[in-house]
């Protein structure tokens, strides 16, 4: 079980910070290829509710695991 939580613990940190980068990447390249700004507006779009969902599922995890220990 407390690999589980380590792996939890983990995912809460990582993820924030790949969207982060891939929001930056995307901001960037819509600066240098003005013809994709509205693939690159799709991709930011899409990876905020990536981890909009994500952060819920693991604090849904993180309460169910808490719940059983």
């Amino acid at each position: 079980m407390e690999e589980v939580r380590q792996l939890i613990a983990w995912l809460l940190w990582i993820l924030p910070v790949a969207t982060a980068v891939n929001i930056v990447y995307c901001i960037i390249a819509m600066n240098v290829d003005q013809d994709m700004v509205q693939s690159y507006k799709k991709r930011i779009r899409n990876a905020v509710f990536f981890l909009v969902i994500a952060e819920t599922a693991m604090g849904l995890v993180n309460v169910i695991a808490g719940y059983y220990s």
